[in-house]
């Protein structure tokens, strides 16, 4: 590490926190040679690791055995690692569990900072940040830090807490005894269906003797909607307890009030019933109430003149499609802040998501402040070259695997015989950007289909060439300006292997030369 040590000193940016994101944001700054610093509160690169997930164990997978040796391809499939020229500092190289515990993650930061000699000043609490020109920081211990621009990349780091009376009664997630004899034989409410409300409850399945866990909203299984922030299948012991009749329950109702009742509670519970629309009431005993309601976006520490605005009540900071404020020139997102433009849609709130949209960001600040344009590729507009080029993308690409549905290439039609290919943009950014009404562009991503019901129970045949697309699977579309002109998805497969001749190599052969044809006119 390099603690840095001439103050008055004006940097290119400052990156606050030494999290995952922020060491990723450090890594591509650093790589372009910009001057730069990050400031951490603790004494540690990961800190947030030392104590969640609070029962040790990470939701993010590390898939060791992949059966494939191209280590692109295999980010597919590792969640935890960051970006760098140094493909074999992985979290793989720690530890093979597939659900790796936290220490190891935490070991592979502080390793990835120290490897990378990443410039961070350890026990530096930012207390106030004003803007004059410049954002000027200070710290609890009255030093101060100059920078022309600003990456915030703290997380949510302040528990979020619904607006319920009696709510700062219950126990929180963050910091409620881990000590099962505590709960033994007890009754517990868990206020949030989050993965941090079914961690608990599976903690305490053993020792409680009835767990409820309570929201206004239906709960949301990770393995039907895409997104990893869900239900996820190694938290969900609760749902078996509860339809094998084990005294613990989900329940899709609003808490209302919290009392304290002696050493229990008594919480004012409503129901509505969705197809009448008639609430009604009752009021349930327990003997603890635990909220596992989440984390928000902590902004004390700026000043009037350079506070951001906020959104989704509080809990995440707004941006421009750059990960820019929308108020406060200058001042950027990175990490889990930048799922505010990925509303529970894809991987962004992940390691595994935004590590590549901190790739982009970099590009996009070193266009915007450096005049380096973006990187992009020319291609040639033949149908066999394009057809190869694309298919060669689709099937090793890591970034467009993982932030499925948010971001795309896109190949823009600047020449008669060529095209600029760029690549891992927001999805709406790039609508934005190529605009002009009179402009030809073909966007590729890779989405999931849909499917009605049951995913597992569907007629839906991956091998079938006849089969719908509901599997991840490349979708290309021809705009001309902000609208579709032409639209084509490779048929899925199971393998994600998209490199059969018949099913997808003369498809989309044919869909490009006739959209070729298209363009030239």
């Amino acid at each position: 590490m390099i603690l840095s040590k001439n103050r008055n000193q004006i940097y290119d940016y400052i990156v606050l926190g030494a999290g995952p994101g922020g060491l990723q944001t450090g890594y591509y700054l650093s790589s372009k040679k910009r001057k730069y610093l990050i400031l951490e509160g603790t004494d540690s690169a990961g800190a947030f690791f030392k104590k969640f997930p609070r029962h040790d164990r990470l939701l993010s997978i590390n898939k060791y055995f992949t059966g494939y040796h191209d280590k692109e391809k295999n980010l597919r499939w590792d969640w935890n690692s960051l970006l760098s020229d140094n493909t074999d500092l992985l979290l793989s190289q720690y530890t093979r569990d597939y659900f790796p515990d936290k220490s190891t993650l935490l070991m592979y930061l502080q390793t990835f900072a120290r490897k990378h000699t990443l410039n961070i000043n350890f026990n530096t609490q930012i207390t106030n940040i004003k803007k004059n020109g410049v954002f000027v920081l200070h710290d609890k211990n009255g030093r101060t830090f100059q920078s022309k621009r600003l990456i915030v990349s703290t997380g949510n780091s302040k528990p979020y807490l619904p607006d319920i009376p009696g709510i700062e009664l219950t126990q929180n997630y963050a910091t409620v005894s881990l000590n099962l004899s505590s709960f033994r034989d007890q009754s517990v409410l868990i206020i949030g269906k989050g993965n941090s409300g079914f961690e608990t409850a599976t903690h305490l399945i053993s020792t409680a003797s009835v767990i409820h866990i309570i929201s206004p909203t239906p709960l949301m299984l990770a393995w039907k909607s895409h997104f990893p922030g869900h239900l996820r299948a190694v938290n969900n012991q609760l749902l078996d307890t509860y339809q094998l009749k084990s005294q613990n329950a989900p329940i899709d109702a609003q808490v209302e009030r919290i009392e304290k009742n002696g050493n229990h509670f008594k919480v004012h519970i409503k129901y509505v019933n969705t197809a009448g629309g008639r609430a009604y009431r009752i009021i349930n005993n327990y003997d603890r109430v635990i909220t596992c309601t989440g984390f928000k976006f902590d902004d004390t520490i700026f000043d009037k003149s350079c506070l951001p605005q906020v959104t989704q009540d509080g809990r995440l900071p707004q941006m421009k499609l750059t990960w820019e404020s929308t108020n406060i020139p200058d001042l950027f997102f990175a990490g889990t802040l930048m799922r505010t433009l990925d509303p529970k849609k894809s991987s962004t709130s992940f390691i595994h998501g935004f590590r590549y949209n901190i790739r982009t960001l970099t590009r996009l600040l070193e266009e915007k402040y450096y005049f380096v344009p973006y990187p992009a590729e020319t291609v040639l507009l033949k149908a066999d070259t394009l057809t190869d080029f694309l298919l060669r993308r689709l099937n090793s690409t890591s970034a467009l695997w993982q932030l499925f549905g948010m971001i795309c290439d896109n190949l823009i039609i600047d020449a008669k015989n060529s095209g600029t290919y760029l690549q891992e943009l927001l999805i709406a950014f790039a609508l934005e950007k190529w605009s002009n009404p009179k402009m030809w562009r073909y966007q590729i991503s890779l989405e999931f289909g849909h499917i009605e019901g049951d995913p597992y129970c569907s007629d839906h045949e991956p091998f079938n060439k006849f089969s719908g697309e509901t599997l991840i699977h490349p979708v290309i579309r021809l705009f001309y300006g902000k609208k579709v002109i032409a639209e084509h998805h490779v048929k899925e497969n199971l393998y994600a292997e998209w490199k059969d001749e018949n099913l997808h190599v003369k498809p989309l052969h044919q869909f490009l030369s006739k959209t070729l044809k298209l363009v030239s006119n």
